[in-house]
């Protein structure tokens, strides 16, 4: 299944949940390997300013992820990706899931 977005011609850029999705998973992924001391924090928080980018016409997913890319890269605060992924679902229930994480300091 492909992005809904693609082939859009009248704008630069269109929300998309799966695209929020992507954009999110990727910075939980980048943000856990810059735990374990690999150097992709620069990459977690462009991938979380995608999400943030792709989340336009939700305004309160977009706040959400905005204020918690600006808390990571201001103080390395984890974002709570439990609540990015709620407000997601409530958004659309089909994205139903767990969020399941490996470590604590991945829920703040």
């Amino acid at each position: 299944m492909g992005c809904s977005c693609k082939g859009n011609t009248l704008s630069t850029r269109t929300s998309c949940l799966e695209c929020v999705e992507k954009h999110v998973g990727a910075a939980t992924v980048l943000i856990g390997e810059v735990l374990n001391g690999y150097p992709y924090r620069l990459l977690a928080i462009g991938h979380l300013h995608e999400a943030e980018e792709e989340s336009d016409t939700w305004p309160a997913l977009r706040m959400v992820i905005r204020q918690a890319r600006v808390r990571y890269q201001n103080n390395n605060t984890a974002p709570n990706w439990k609540r990015i992924h709620e407000m997601i679902v409530n958004i659309d229930p089909s994205r139903h899931g767990e969020v399941i994480m490996t470590r604590p300091d991945y829920l703040i």
